[in-house]
């Protein structure tokens, strides 16, 4: 298993507990010990991590780091964000965020 599934598997568990902070640690560690660059799955993670524990702003920032990166903020990536807004009782904010989507003429699949 590679060093980047280990740590990916290891922030998909800390995300389905809400523990944001540690996922967000070990994203960083991730980049600075890795050779290969976090995945959109690992991103995911992190931001579902945020949403879980009640930190949309970060997982609305770490979104937003995304945009113009090779990710390009996907689908996958917005889904995560909107679950993670949701989550915080941000639905108008989510609802935005999806018109502007749309208006750039990004799916939301």
């Amino acid at each position: 298993m590679s060093l980047r599934l280990q740590y990916t598997s290891v922030i998909n568990a800390l995300a389905g507990q809400g523990q944001w902070e540690a996922a967000m640690t070990m994203l960083d560690d991730m980049t600075k010990v890795c050779s290969e660059k976090p995945t959109i799955g690992t991103y995911c993670a992190v931001m579902d991590a945020c949403g879980n524990g009640g930190e949309w702003e970060k997982a609305l920032g770490i979104y937003r780091s995304l945009e113009g990166s090779r990710f390009d903020t996907s689908s996958r990536s917005f889904n995560s964000l909107i679950k993670a807004l949701e989550k915080g009782g941000q639905s108008q904010l989510a609802e935005s965020i999806s018109r502007e989507r749309s208006m750039f003429g990004k799916k939301s699949t």
